[in-house]
């Protein structure tokens, strides 16, 4: 081997393909070394070893030719890369899993495959690249995001989201509460729309189940806020029925200007839109009963196990429901009108004629308060009293 012809770099790739850059740097030093082009000392400050270590490649590589330079790991596949990614590809291919991404998927092919052997997420993406199962996405820019609150119960984000969660081609809503400290699902629940209907279900079942938080994010939905640029917003009179109903409960209601502003919650719907779906796909659940025993019973604990952290605080500022409060619940989303009596002691009110008390009777004129529940039972107050109903009559 002395006094061979110097080695090109494109030739050295053409005979070993999977070479790394400082491999080919010590081949093709040790061959100018051979060549007498070079000497020992300039070998070793070009590879930053010692010159003993230069006599040791120098005689290898007489003895072997440059083979013995090459690390032997650079044909050895990665750990990672398993026999076991063929088994893999057979599943990923199958029609059921055609839309899954890298992490529900290898979930999936765990409990699939009962290896007992973790699946690592990356690896698989890596691989469905490879497969032409997906294409890379490229990164965002990532903003600064406002910092999380320090107590759990401090603040809880809510919204709707309007999606084909079932997959039968028509879009249902579903209302989640998350808790901003912690992005734990508090609340998770079908509903037919974002009317106040739904907002007083779901409202009452999470403060019978959680008690009552210090504030709610919300977004300018009719249903939380008026929004008309003439009107005061702090106005009581201009307030609609559920944020007048939680001013009377002592909950403080955030409105936020664009969905940025709740991201955890907006990026919480991405998140269920992705692995909700599916994983009621694989277990067939066409209803929206099937759905919500399986959301409270099944997905809320498993995914508040793998996703939520730890708050900063350990302190609770959740706060119970008063018998007072849990008892009069309805009424506070009730609708408030104003009426005045007449001179025969009677309030009219919606086709209807309302006969007062004898002794409760005000003066002719007097203005009061009328409510009206989602049941149409009807209340009548004169500031904070109650004053009693003897008999209704419709109008004729």
């Amino acid at each position: 081997m002395e006094g061979q012809k110097f080695l090109f770099p494109s030739f050295i790739k053409m005979i070993f393909t999977n070479i790394t850059d400082k491999a080919m740097t010590k081949i093709i030093t040790i061959q100018q070394l051979v060549d007498w082009n070079i000497n020992v000392p300039t070998a070793s400050k070009k590879l930053n070893v010692s010159e003993r270590t230069i006599y040791r490649y120098k005689a290898k590589f007489l003895d072997n030719w440059p083979s013995w330079l090459i690390h032997w790991l650079t044909w050895k596949s990665s750990n990672n890369q398993s026999s076991k990614m063929d088994n893999y590809k057979k599943f990923a291919l199958k029609q059921i899993y055609k839309d899954f991404w890298p992490t529900i998927l290898a979930e999936e092919l765990e409990n699939e495959l009962g290896w007992g052997e973790k699946i690592n997420p990356e690896s698989l993406r890596i691989a469905m690249i490879r497969w032409w199962i997906r294409t890379p996405k490229k990164r965002k820019i990532r903003k600064q995001k406002r910092a999380r609150r320090e107590h759990e119960w401090e603040l809880i984000q809510f919204d709707g989201s309007y999606h084909n969660w079932l997959e039968d081609w028509v879009e249902r809503c579903i209302l989640l509460a998350i808790d901003d400290a912690t992005s734990k699902i508090k609340e998770m629940s079908f509903a037919k729309w974002e009317t106040l209907e739904d907002m007083i279900i779901f409202w009452e079942n999470y403060f019978k189940k959680f008690w009552k938080p210090s504030a709610i994010y919300v977004d300018k939905h009719a249903t939380y806020k008026v929004n008309n640029w003439n009107k005061d917003m702090w106005n009581e009179e201009k307030l609609t029925r559920f944020s007048r109903a939680m001013s009377k409960l002592w909950v403080l209601v955030i409105y936020a200007n664009s969905p940025e502003w709740k991201w955890r919650v907006e990026r919480s719907f991405k998140t269920h839109q992705d692995r909700l779906i599916k994983k009621m796909r694989l277990r067939n659940i066409k209803t929206e009963q099937e759905a919500n025993k399986y959301i409270k019973e099944v997905y809320i604990p498993e995914h508040n196990k793998k996703y939520s952290i730890k708050a900063v605080s350990t302190k609770d500022l959740h706060v119970p429901l008063s018998d007072k409060e849990e008892h009069r619940f309805l009424w506070y989303f009730a609708k408030e009108s104003t009426r005045k009596i007449r001179r025969d002691g009677t309030v009219h009110y919606n086709n209807k004629i309302y006969q007062i008390k004898k002794w409760e009777r005000l003066y002719n004129g007097y203005s009061v308060t009328v409510l009206e529940n989602f049941h149409w039972d009807v209340e009548i107050y004169s500031w904070k009293a109650k004053l009693s109903i003897v008999s209704i009559f419709n109008k004729s």
